[in-house]
């Protein structure tokens, strides 16, 4: 008897998951965010997956391995439909009392991490380290600058379309 170790197949991931947000410069905190203990802009950070295919996909194998440190086996969202989202933010208090609550998210990041202002790269990994979506971001031209601090997050451009995550263009702020 002879056994062969393959990968799985993650070909659902590759064609149906995409990083639809990037939150990773937003704008300063205001008096009331202050007051409740949030005197960082990194506190309201966060990132923005969506289901673009047609079969509900599997998170539970499922880590962000660059940029921050997140394992999807760690949460009750495990699953998720087409065209359904799901957030990892840097801190729960913060990114509800900023964007509101109810939000699908799935929890926080490892509360040393933090996306980088200037651009870095991150990398959505199956297992031990197979690449289901891996690119750098950026702060600058080509990349749209308001995303840089002013409020806004980068935006991916047709999701459904599975665009090219590392082609400044196909982002908006």
């Amino acid at each position: 008897v002879e056994f062969v170790a393959t990968l799985p197949d993650i070909r659902n991931l590759k064609d149906g998951l995409v990083v639809t947000e990037l939150m990773y410069h937003p704008r300063n905190p205001g008096a009331e965010e202050i007051a409740a203990g949030y005197s960082d802009d990194d506190f309201f950070e966060y990132i923005e997956l969506k289901n673009v295919g047609d079969v509900t996909l599997d998170l539970r194998d499922l880590r962000f391995t660059k940029g921050i440190d997140f394992d999807f086996a760690t949460t009750d969202i495990i699953s998720l439909p087409p065209g359904g989202i799901v957030l990892v933010v840097k801190d729960i208090g913060a990114f509800e009392m900023r964007y509101g609550e109810g939000l699908p998210v799935a929890g926080q990041w490892q509360a040393s991490d933090k996306l980088d202002n200037g651009g870095e790269r991150l990398k959505l990994s199956f297992g031990a380290g197979e690449a289901v979506r891996d690119f750098t971001y950026d702060d600058v031209l080509p990349w749209p600058v308001a995303a840089d601090g002013s409020g806004f997050s980068l935006t991916l451009r047709a999701p459904e379309s599975l665009p090219d995550h590392a082609i400044a263009g196909n982002w908006s702020a």
